[in-house]
């Protein structure tokens, strides 16, 4: 028959809400009949409960099971005893699957016997309650993942059981007969990629090469993570693979080679570890070789390393992630430990562009004004920019600065007939010398260099603030210092 809430009173015979009362000792509930039920919570019966079992190199984790929210009819003076079991019934699944349009299948006998729950109490006075099913963890197993396009997807009913009471009660107990099943849903996935590095796959280490001395070398420390903690611990170090310079080179654009055997096999590699209950190692791994044979190599390399991962279960595994650690020599004159800047500055006004590209040689003149408006805008919003100017004259340059708020970084060469030129160093990583007195900063250069002629080559940061106001968008000030 319907299942609706029926009150007689007062003669009258009434379509009433799903709140129990009235006038007349007689009630019935939405099941017709006038026991106190016990119910599971027709929200976790709309949206049955989902769990993730992922299938790793280090074997299948996740939790299989659901803390359900239960409801009593009435408060009793009783305490009510309610348990639950995993239900066998393919007709359960076959009935939701229809009108999910899913296809769950129903687990082995032998999962749903693994699914335990402990009885728990919907202690007196009280309406509601928890009682939790969680499958045993030796059975976590049977849903592994081989990996195909679709694994299997599973769906376990779960019925309440009414285990009786203790304690006086007005009314006799009972179970719900509609809402007493709810579902634990399991998906499976095998993991692809459980492994991987934090941080940027590339990574600069070079070798600086200076009139003082050689400094720099070739050194990384990489830090890996997995998706999820796994049982025991797990290392990660990294493989030399020059099988991958020439694909390096393809996709960057670049003319890299690989290191040299004799610096290969000075390299050391410490492994990283990631610790049980853990997803990511408190230190990364480590990749350096002595500095004394990093600096004899003259030119440009990448060194391609690939992650290998190895679970307390013995399964090794070789990753996807790739790292490339590149290795530039360079020759720069810009000395970072310098205090002052020496000699004087030039005169803007002086110099001619040679050449330029993205700025306007027309209006160079535009720095000519001794003030905070001196401009010399940049024409598009581009990522790099470069010019030549002519110093009128050859001078003994010292040091140098070029102000822009959208540059990230340039690179200075100087000639003396516009023709052969001899790089000073690029900017990236070096640190300019601030004097306080005059508000000025400038690179310092180990000694004065000969010059007539200077180029910049210039790298532009085009998601800058600067880009939406003109004015500054702009090279503001050329100083060069001279002695």
């Amino acid at each position: 028959m319907k299942k609706i809430n029926i009150i007689i009173t007062c003669g009258m015979l009434l379509l009433a809400a799903p709140a129990l009362t009235g006038c007349s000792e007689e009630k019935y509930d939405v099941d017709g009949t006038n026991d106190n039920l016990v119910f599971v919570s027709p929200k976790e019966i709309r949206a049955p409960f989902e769990c993730e079992v992922m299938t790793t190199p280090a074997g299948v984790f996740g939790r299989v099971g659901a803390d359900i929210n239960l409801r009593l009819q009435y408060p009793s003076t009783a305490n009510v005893h309610v348990s639950a079991r995993a239900n066998a019934d393919q007709q359960l699944v076959s009935k939701y699957n229809a009108e999910h349009e899913t296809e769950y299948q129903l687990p082995s006998a032998d999962v749903l016997q693994a699914m335990k729950a402990a009885s728990t109490n919907i202690e007196a006075g009280k309406t509601t309650g928890i009682v939790s099913v969680v499958l045993d963890e030796s059975k976590i197993e049977s849903f592994r993942s081989d990996g195909s396009e679709e694994s299997p997807q599973y769906i376990i009913p779960v019925s309440i059981v009414y285990d009786g009471s203790d304690g006086k009660s007005d009314r006799k107990f009972g179970l719900s007969s509609e809402y007493n099943t709810t579902y634990v849903i399991v998906k499976t996935s095998k993991a692809d990629d459980f492994t991987s590095v934090v941080g940027s796959k590339t990574i600069s280490s070079n070798v600086v090469k200076t009139p003082v001395g050689t400094f720099g070398g070739i050194s990384a420390n990489v830090k890996i993570k997995n998706l999820i903690p796994v049982t025991g611990d797990m290392q990660g170090t990294f493989v030399v693979d020059n099988s991958l310079v020439g694909e390096y080179n393809s996709k960057n654009n670049t003319s890299y080679t690989s290191l040299p055997e004799e610096v290969l096999s000075a390299l050391t590699i410490t492994p990283a570890i990631v610790k049980e209950g853990n997803t990511e190692s408190e230190d990364g791994i480590k990749v350096s070789c002595p500095d004394e044979i990093a600096q004899q190599l003259g030119g440009a390399y990448v060194l391609p390393l690939r992650l290998k991962t190895t679970f307390a279960n013995g399964n090794a595994v070789d990753e996807d992630d790739i790292v490339y650690v590149t290795i530039d020599v360079k020759e720069t004159l810009i000395n970072d430990n310098a205090t002052s800047i020496p000699g004087t500055k030039g005169n803007v006004k002086t110099y001619s562009v040679v050449s330029a590209e993205n700025l306007d040689p027309e209006e160079f003149s535009g720095l000519f004004s001794d003030d905070w408006n001196a401009s010399w805008p940049f024409l598009e919003k581009k990522e790099t920019a470069a010019f030549t100017v002519d110093l009128g004259a050859e001078k003994n340059l010292v040091a140098f600065n070029i102000d822009n708020y959208v540059g990230k970084e340039y690179t200075l060469y100087f000639s003396n007939d516009g023709n052969t030129w001899k790089e000073i160093g690029s900017t990236e990583g070096h640190t300019a010398v601030y004097d306080r007195s005059t508000w000025e900063q400038a690179y310092v250069m180990y000694g004065a260099v000969k010059c007539r002629y200077i180029k910049a080559k210039m790298k532009l940061d085009t998601n800058s603030w600067a880009w939406s106001y003109g004015s500054y968008a702009a090279i503001s000030a050329l100083n060069f210092y001279f002695k």
